[in-house]
């Protein structure tokens, strides 16, 4: 008798498994699936890339932000528990795969931070917030936001720092161009704009509301079909241990930690603990292969890892979602 039991929960989970991927996640690999055989089919450069990307880049995320932070609960953008926790688990996984890449895998100390910033820099613009708004609607825009800023400071600041050492200019230079570089960033530019008109509750125009709406509407579509794009112009150069272990600490290690000291620490709305788990289960950045090739370190290695994980986490973003579905936000 007990074995029907244990087949029939096997099953009902399979199928909750598989309404996740089909429902929620498919839609998301489908805009990138799309994207990527536009560029093999029609010869993708980077030079036609160019004006989406500064589209998705200058308008169109950052509309999104700006339209929903202008309707969400400001005070709660200070929660620095949360911004603690995120940031220094990130960090974490950066530093660990600096240490084993260094110390054990005998890399370069800039080739590694390129390369540890793959294992730790997940695309929290064009796959987070989309993912995180389609997913758990409205109110997981703030604990995203939160998230996407200080990631970005994170790895927007370290990186140059240790990837840079050799270019003219000293640490304190390098810094400051780094911090001047975040700070002109249109994502946070729209999420401050949009900050100061929900805490002070300003009056918008009709027009800049309903511009910024459909801009923002825009964001999911062209920012996957970009990455998608830009994936096709990636090298696989084959499945190798520095590989692998990349992609594991980004994708299963990475998120599990969130999920053990997030979920530990019980302090966190389930949403916003929902938001931390699966923004962790992210594939790399773009950003990342954009240093690589801005500092000539690892490039190639960079762009595999970013392709390799992006395929991966087909499968994982689903498993993970399902976990949190279950377990954390009880709605399956």
């Amino acid at each position: 008798m007990w074995q029907s039991y244990i087949y029939i929960y096997i099953i009902s989970m399979n199928q909750a498994f598989m309404n996740i991927l089909i429902e929620i996640v498919s839609p998301f690999f489908c805009f990138i699936l799309i994207g990527y055989i536009f560029g093999r089919l029609f010869d993708g450069t980077d030079a036609g890339l160019y004006w989406l990307n500064k589209f998705i880049i200058y308008l169109a995320v950052p509309a999104l932000l700006f339209s929903l932070l202008i309707k969400s609960p400001i005070e709660e953008m200070a929660n620095f528990g949360y911004i603690a926790t995120t940031t220094l688990i990130t960090f974490a996984i950066f530093a660990a795969s600096m240490i084993y890449l260094v110390f054990v895998l005998k890399k370069r100390l800039g080739d590694s931070s390129l390369l540890a910033a793959s294992a730790s820099y997940g695309n929290v613009g064009y796959m987070g917030i989309p993912l995180m708004v389609a997913l758990l609607g409205e109110d997981a825009i703030i604990p995203a936001t939160l998230i996407l800023i200080f990631d970005s400071m994170l790895h927007f600041i370290l990186v140059p720092l240790i990837a840079g050492r050799n270019d003219t200019g000293s640490s304190f230079e390098r810094f400051v161009h780094s911090l001047m570089q975040i700070l002109k960033n249109p994502f946070l530019i729209a999420s401050v704009l949009g900050v100061i008109i929900a805490l002070f509750d300003l009056p918008l125009p009709s027009l800049i509301s309903n511009l910024s709406d459909q801009l923002g509407a825009s964001a999911i579509p062209t920012a996957l079909f970009s990455l998608g794009v830009s994936l096709s112009l990636s090298k696989f150069t084959g499945v190798s241990f520095d590989r692998v272990f990349l992609v594991t600490m980004k994708l299963f290690i990475h998120p599990a930690l969130v999920a053990v000291i997030v979920l530990s620490l019980g302090i966190f709305d389930p949403i916003w603990s929902a938001t931390a788990i699966i923004m962790a289960t992210l594939p790399t950045a773009l950003n990342v292969f954009m240093m690589a090739k801005q500092y000539d370190r690892s490039a190639e290695m960079v762009s595999s890892v970013t392709l390799f994980g992006t395929i991966v986490s087909v499968g994982s973003i689903s498993f993970v979602i399902y976990l949190v579905d279950i377990f954390l936000l009880k709605m399956g």
